[in-house]
């Protein structure tokens, strides 16, 4: 319903009950209402010869000390310390408390999001969130950091968690562009840099790297590739500048090799001089007096296997196996 407005009263005017001069529409819309108590109030409207109650009209308790506005269909409290409350000394809102703590304090009693923003659209990339200004000038520069929910295209609302930071040294505001953490709807959490642990952000104590996959070893005696049936273990973990490799296979067909066995194929190249790892071969034919194979990892993507004996050591090559040898082993080398 719409409401009276602001009557200009001009000399002469008659006051009437009804019309454009109707006195209970007239004032009751353009004045605030003092009460005893709502009791009071709800007594004087809706009966005979009583003004009807109008969305927009204003009113006063002196038993509780509040004005009221009526929103059509109930009486609602202006500045009720339980719903609203704004603190114009100290430039604070509070919403259900009487007492804010910051600008923006919002305190509920029960189980759920105290604060929701809203952002009605789900398109891949729709986003929206909170973004942070520690600058003494205008916000409409210098934010720089932010935590969005951006949409994954998914529908149902569902998105990833974006912790955003712009550290250029400008007055520019942060933006999808500047991620550095995802926490994504499935949970994961990828990383833009490194994990400075413990706090020490020195290179040496940071980790910023970790992957695992699989890798498929080359074997050749001397120049000649060899045939193998390859294993289905031939797994490797990186974790910062460290490797692990474990892998299986069998000799299937030397194809003419000759010379020492080679293996290549290693996820990453070997930076150090050299690396050692465990082996076991079978069936071996080894010489009396030699004891085991070590892989040893030189400082490329390559791999020989070398045989510790009594005397000394050799590298395993075409004679000291069979066309049907099983190899299972592993190594770890720094990148």
């Amino acid at each position: 319903m719409a409401g009276a407005g602001h009557k200009l009263w001009s000399a002469g005017d008659v006051v009437a009950a009804s019309g454009s001069t109707d006195i209970n529409t007239a004032l009751l819309q353009q004045i605030v209402g003092v009460y005893a108590d709502s009791s009071a109030r709800d007594a004087a409207f809706g009966g005979a010869g009583e003004p009807a109650l109008s969305e927009g009209m204003f009113c006063y308790l002196n038993d509780t000390n509040e004005f009221q506005v009526y929103i059509g269909s109930a009486w609602r409290t202006i500045g009720d310390p339980d719903v609203l409350l704004i603190d114009s000394t100290n430039a604070r809102v509070g919403i259900g408390t009487s007492a804010p703590a910051r600008q923006l304090s919002a305190k509920s009693g029960s189980d759920g999001g105290n604060v929701v923003l809203v952002r009605t659209s789900e398109s891949d990339g729709a986003y929206g969130g909170v973004e942070f200004h520690n600058h003494p000038s205008s916000e409409t520069e210098y934010r720089k950091g932010a935590l969005y929910y951006r949409s994954d295209g998914n529908g149902y609302g569902r998105g990833d968690f974006l912790f955003c930071q712009n550290n250029d040294a400008d007055g520019g505001n942060v933006d999808l562009g500047d991620e550095v953490v995802r926490i994504t709807a499935a949970g994961l959490v990828a990383l833009g840099g490194a994990i400075a642990l413990s706090g020490d952000t020195a290179a040496a104590n940071q980790l910023d790297d970790y992957e695992e996959g699989t890798w498929t070893p080359t074997i050749k005696f001397g120049a000649t590739a060899c045939t193998i049936t390859s294993g289905l273990t031939n797994k490797y973990t990186k974790v910062g500048n460290l490797v692990h490799c474990v892998f299986t296979f069998a000799t299937t067909n030397l194809n003419g090799g000759t010379g020492a066995l080679e293996m290549g194929g290693l996820p990453f190249a070997n930076a150090s001089a050299f690396s050692y790892g465990h082996l076991t071969v079978s069936p071996a034919t080894l010489a009396s007096g030699q004891a085991y194979v070590q892989v040893f990892v030189n400082a490329a993507a390559t791999a020989f296997f070398i045989i510790q004996g009594q005397t000394g050591t050799s590298t395993f090559d075409h004679n000291d196996g069979t066309t049907s040898s099983n190899f299972y082993g592993s190594v770890t080398y720094y990148v």
